[in-house]
Order: structure tokens, then sequence, then C-alpha cells
């Protein structure tokens, strides 16, 4: 198949079509302006056309990370990355699957040295590279008509489940808004649980969440004035996402912070009647205890280095994903998914 390839250097410079081809939100290039003017890391983009017609696209930026993420080690590599820079869970590739082995292809020379791509919803069939799972997706397709037909579907130890976490939040009070209301209380909040988070990528600052485009929801929980955590969201097309947030980890144990903050999405989520609602990666239990599921992701790694190349490869098994989780029956049999 004959591609032919261009690169820009903003995402200002990226055609309609881009956004046609685009399935998820963080692949806009509304979301991509935001992250390059407030999470710079050499961000560029490489558009793939077939007899002048735009097909696929490429988002790619540089970036300081340990390449052993899901090991003991700690070994920092400068790395280009094939995907959207921030910790979300979309991918940078957006058009067919089919068309990913050309596009790599043509990648290579000139991506120099470590390149990762993150986040693939399929395993691509390419030979000489190291292909490995990554942090799942957390996903729930929303077959509910309301929040109350929701708890009546839960089966009973989960709905005395709810009914016990909830309870903890009882007399919570509730801000919610744009992102501007985002302050550098928040900011420690979600600083302490990316202390705590395995996988972390990029450390994002108070300037990025509170100037997020008017697409995001910022919604916060307080006990009298004491914030306990946070959350932002958005919604594109027919798909909830749960974005980044954070919480006290010190007054968790007595209001159950987290799991309230879980359902507090979910009931979201489901209130503005999205298909889908993604709740990012990690913390894949507190998730699948909600009724979601995985989906799941693919990483790939190059060198332009054939011993290291080699190498790479051979180490899959301490550089991929391998965590299983047991199955979950949250529902009562009429409504599991």
């Amino acid at each position: 198949m004959s591609l032919k390839l261009m690169k820009v250097d903003s995402a200002s410079e990226l055609p309609p079509e881009w956004d046609i081809l685009a399935d998820e939100y963080y692949q806009t290039q509304e979301f991509l302006l935001h992250a390059e003017r407030y999470n710079p890391c050499a961000q560029r983009y490489y558009l793939f056309y077939r007899e002048g017609t735009f097909v696929a696209g490429l988002v790619v930026y540089t970036l300081t990370i340990n390449v052993f993420t899901y090991s003991i080690l700690k070994i920092p590599f400068s790395m280009n990355v094939a995907g959207i820079p921030c910790s979300v869970s979309a991918s940078g590739f957006i058009g067919d699957e089919e068309l990913f082995a050309f596009v790599f292809d043509l990648l290579k020379p000139l991506e120099k040295g470590f390149l990762t791509v993150l986040n693939l919803d399929f395993a691509p069939q390419i030979k000489d590279v190291m292909i490995g799972h990554t942090l799942p997706t957390i996903t729930l397709q929303n077959g509910f008509k309301c929040w109350d037909d929701y708890l009546d579907s839960l089966r009973s130890d989960y709905r005395r489940r709810f009914s016990r976490i909830s309870a903890a939040f009882s007399g919570v009070r509730t801000v919610a808004g744009d992102c501007s209301l985002y302050s550098e209380d928040m900011h420690l909040l979600y600083l302490e649980v990316l202390a705590h988070t395995k996988g972390k990528l990029e450390t994002l600052s108070s300037a990025f969440f509170r100037n997020l485009p008017q697409a995001f929801r910022l919604t916060a929980y307080y006990e009298q004035e004491r914030l306990l955590g946070w959350y932002i969201s958005t919604a594109y097309q027919d798909r909830f996402y749960f974005f980044l947030g954070g919480f006290d980890y010190q007054a968790n144990p007595k209001y159950q912070t987290y799991f309230n903050l879980l359902y507090e999405l979910l009931r979201e989520g489901l209130e503005d009647r999205c298909a889908v609602l993604d709740f990012g990666q990690t913390a894949e239990v507190p998730k699948l205890r909600l009724g979601a599921k995985i989906s799941p992701k693919w990483m790939l790694g190059y060198h332009s280095n054939f011993l290291i190349r080699k190498l790479l490869i051979t180490a899959r098994g301490i550089l991929e994903y391998a965590s299983v989780f047991p199955e979950t029956h949250t529902f009562t049999e009429n409504k599991e998914q």
C-alpha cells in the first residue's frame, strides 16, 4: 500500500478531516491544542494520505519515562511516545487499524532511538517489535434506564455495599462547575494520588487542569470546608469519560471518599445517557465491582538499534502489564452484561 506522509509541529495545522477520524475526545484538535499549550513535550503530528485523501494520523511526543513501568526496576529513558500527551487511555493513532502497519513502517526511520506506541485497541501484526499488553481501560455498557434502575439491578450484596459506602458521604457538600474552579488544594490531592499510582507517565500542572476546555466538568466534595476529593469528567458523542481526580488519603477511611467518587461518576454518566462509561485505567478491581468490564489495550516497543530492539522483545515479560482480575457478578442474572 502506498501512503504519503506529512508532518506538522502544531495541532493548529491539523486538517479538518482529523476530527472526523478521531474516535475519542482526547484525540480531537481541541484537546491536542490544550495539551500542546499546557503540557508541552515536543508534540508532532504525522498525517498519512492515500491518493490525496487523509486516512490516518499519529500523535508523537518526547518524554523521559521508566521503560520498566510494570516491574520493580526503575531505569529512566528519554523516549518518543506515540500517544496522547496526557494520562488518558485513548490511543495516539487515528484511522483504520489495517493501516497501522504501513503507518508504523513510515514512522520508524523518522523517530530514532526508543519509540513506544501506547493504548492501541488492537494487537498489531508487525515483525521485529515488542508487542504486549498495557493498562486496560475499564468500561461499562449502559443498558440502564436511570440511576434507580442501576441500583435495582444490583445483586443484594452489592446493593448493601453501596448503601454502606454512600452513608459515609451523608452530609458531604458538592460543588460543581467548570474547571476554572480548580484550586491548589485540589492539585495537592492530585499529586497525592499520583504518588500512589503505578504506570504514571507525566505530572500535569495546576494550569493544565484549571484551563481545560469547556467540555470538561469539575465536581468537588467538602465536609464543611475540608476538601475530601474531586474529579473531572467529560462526554463526547455517546461516551462518558472520567478524566482525572484526587482525594484525601487521610480522610478516606472515614468518608470512603474514593468509592463514593466512583459512585458519583457512575451516576453522572448514567444520567447523561451515554452508551459507554469510560472509567479510565488503573484501580481495576473497584471499577469492575461497579459492573464494568476490562477493555484490553496494547503497546508496541521499538528501537532503531537492532540489538536493543532484540532486547526489548526478549524482555517483553517484564515490560508488559500482566495482571489478571477475577470476574465479578455485580448484577442480577437478567442484567449481567
